[in-house]
Protein backbone atom coordinates (compact mmCIF):
# COMPACT_ATOMS: atom_id res chain seq x y z
CA UNK A 1 0.00 0.00 0.00
CA UNK A 2 1.22 3.87 -0.65
CA UNK A 3 1.57 5.73 2.76
CA UNK A 4 -0.61 8.63 3.06
CA UNK A 5 1.22 11.68 3.06
CA UNK A 6 -0.78 14.73 4.03
CA UNK A 7 -1.37 17.92 2.27
CA UNK A 8 0.49 20.11 4.07
CA UNK A 9 3.96 18.31 4.93
CA UNK A 10 4.28 17.97 1.11
CA UNK A 11 3.98 21.42 0.37
CA UNK A 12 5.74 21.87 3.83
CA UNK A 13 8.94 19.75 2.28
CA UNK A 14 8.13 21.50 -0.98
CA UNK A 15 8.88 25.09 0.56
CA UNK A 16 11.96 23.53 2.42
CA UNK A 17 13.23 22.19 -0.93
CA UNK A 18 12.34 25.77 -2.40
CA UNK A 19 14.56 27.22 -0.03
CA UNK A 20 17.46 25.29 0.00
CA UNK A 21 17.40 25.81 -3.91
CA UNK A 22 17.36 29.32 -3.39
CA UNK A 23 20.10 29.71 -0.97
CA UNK A 24 22.31 27.41 -3.23
CA UNK A 25 21.71 29.52 -6.10
CA UNK A 26 22.07 32.84 -3.78
CA UNK A 27 25.79 30.94 -3.24
CA UNK A 28 26.51 30.29 -6.53
CA UNK A 29 26.44 33.89 -7.66
CA UNK A 30 27.86 35.02 -4.49
CA UNK A 31 30.88 33.00 -5.85
CA UNK A 32 30.58 34.16 -9.11
CA UNK A 33 30.74 37.75 -7.70
CA UNK A 34 33.73 37.29 -5.88
CA UNK A 35 35.26 35.49 -8.80
CA UNK A 36 34.85 38.63 -10.78
CA UNK A 37 36.02 40.70 -8.46
CA UNK A 38 39.09 38.95 -8.10
CA UNK A 39 39.68 39.58 -11.89
CA UNK A 40 38.48 43.41 -12.09
CA UNK A 41 40.45 44.55 -9.09
CA UNK A 42 43.41 42.16 -8.22
CA UNK A 43 45.04 43.22 -5.49
CA UNK A 44 43.01 45.88 -3.40
CA UNK A 45 41.22 45.82 -0.43
CA UNK A 46 37.98 47.44 -1.18
CA UNK A 47 35.88 44.98 -3.59
CA UNK A 48 34.72 46.63 -7.10
CA UNK A 49 30.94 45.61 -6.18
CA UNK A 50 31.28 46.51 -2.87
CA UNK A 51 29.64 50.20 -3.73
CA UNK A 52 26.62 48.65 -3.09
CA UNK A 53 26.99 48.68 0.42
CA UNK A 54 26.83 52.67 0.52
CA UNK A 55 24.37 53.84 -1.20
CA UNK A 56 24.80 57.33 -0.90
CA UNK A 57 28.77 56.84 -2.21
CA UNK A 58 26.87 54.70 -4.78
CA UNK A 59 24.61 57.61 -5.90
CA UNK A 60 27.58 59.91 -5.98
CA UNK A 61 30.11 58.00 -7.88
CA UNK A 62 26.93 57.47 -10.24
CA UNK A 63 25.48 60.39 -10.80
CA UNK A 64 28.64 62.92 -10.09
CA UNK A 65 31.41 61.06 -11.03
CA UNK A 66 33.80 63.79 -11.77
CA UNK A 67 33.52 65.20 -8.01
CA UNK A 68 34.64 61.81 -6.82
CA UNK A 69 37.15 61.20 -8.81
CA UNK A 70 38.28 65.00 -8.29
CA UNK A 71 38.39 63.84 -4.74
CA UNK A 72 40.54 60.56 -4.86
CA UNK A 73 42.98 62.30 -7.06
CA UNK A 74 43.07 64.94 -4.59
CA UNK A 75 43.60 62.91 -1.50
CA UNK A 76 46.08 60.93 -3.19
CA UNK A 77 48.60 63.52 -4.59
CA UNK A 78 47.76 65.13 -0.40
CA UNK A 79 47.37 68.60 -2.16
CA UNK A 80 44.62 71.53 -2.15
CA UNK A 81 42.13 71.70 -4.48
CA UNK A 82 41.34 74.28 -6.80
CA UNK A 83 37.91 74.61 -8.78
CA UNK A 84 40.26 73.70 -12.19
CA UNK A 85 40.03 70.10 -10.78
CA UNK A 86 36.20 70.14 -10.24
CA UNK A 87 36.34 71.34 -14.32
CA UNK A 88 39.20 69.04 -15.85
CA UNK A 89 37.69 65.73 -14.43
CA UNK A 90 40.77 63.20 -13.39
CA UNK A 91 41.00 60.04 -15.73
CA UNK A 92 40.13 57.03 -13.22
CA UNK A 93 42.40 54.91 -14.77
CA UNK A 94 45.32 56.94 -14.53
CA UNK A 95 44.47 57.88 -10.72
CA UNK A 96 43.99 53.70 -10.09
CA UNK A 97 47.73 53.48 -11.68
CA UNK A 98 49.01 56.17 -9.20
CA UNK A 99 47.25 54.40 -6.40
CA UNK A 100 48.57 51.12 -7.31
CA UNK A 101 51.93 52.78 -7.32
CA UNK A 102 51.69 55.02 -3.96
CA UNK A 103 50.44 51.73 -1.82
CA UNK A 104 52.69 49.58 -3.34
CA UNK A 105 50.19 47.67 -5.03
CA UNK A 106 51.37 45.19 -7.83
CA UNK A 107 50.41 46.81 -11.28
CA UNK A 108 47.10 45.20 -13.49
CA UNK A 109 46.46 47.74 -16.41
CA UNK A 110 44.86 45.07 -18.31
CA UNK A 111 42.15 44.07 -15.50
CA UNK A 112 42.30 48.02 -14.34
CA UNK A 113 41.26 48.94 -18.09
CA UNK A 114 38.25 46.47 -18.35
CA UNK A 115 36.89 47.38 -14.72
CA UNK A 116 36.51 51.11 -15.86
CA UNK A 117 34.77 50.17 -19.09
CA UNK A 118 33.03 47.47 -17.27
CA UNK A 119 31.56 49.60 -14.28
CA UNK A 120 33.35 53.12 -14.38
CA UNK A 121 30.96 54.14 -11.56
CA UNK A 122 31.71 51.02 -9.38
CA UNK A 123 35.77 51.24 -10.60
CA UNK A 124 35.24 55.14 -9.43
CA UNK A 125 33.77 54.10 -6.05
CA UNK A 126 36.45 51.35 -5.28
CA UNK A 127 39.38 53.81 -6.18
CA UNK A 128 37.69 56.09 -3.15
CA UNK A 129 37.22 53.39 -0.77
CA UNK A 130 40.12 51.82 -1.64
CA UNK A 131 42.10 55.39 -0.49
CA UNK A 132 40.17 55.75 2.67
CA UNK A 133 40.62 51.93 3.55
CA UNK A 134 44.69 52.92 3.34
CA UNK A 135 43.86 56.25 4.94
CA UNK A 136 41.91 54.80 7.98
CA UNK A 137 39.15 57.32 7.14
CA UNK A 138 35.77 57.69 5.56
CA UNK A 139 35.65 57.73 1.76
CA UNK A 140 35.44 61.57 0.56
CA UNK A 141 32.45 61.66 -1.69
CA UNK A 142 33.14 65.62 -2.63
CA UNK A 143 36.31 66.81 -2.17
CA UNK A 144 35.83 70.71 -2.33
CA UNK A 145 38.14 73.80 -2.98
CA UNK A 146 39.36 75.05 0.48
CA UNK A 147 38.40 72.18 2.21
CA UNK A 148 41.06 70.93 4.98
CA UNK A 149 43.15 67.80 4.23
Amino acid sequence: TKPFVHKNNTTKMDDVNKGIKQTDEALRTQEQIKQADGFLSPGMEAPIFGCFEDCWGCLVSTFLPCCVCTSNRILLDGREASWCDLCCCPNPYITRQSLRAKYGYEMHPIQDCLAFHFCTCCFINQNAREIAARSGSEPQWCYTPGAAL
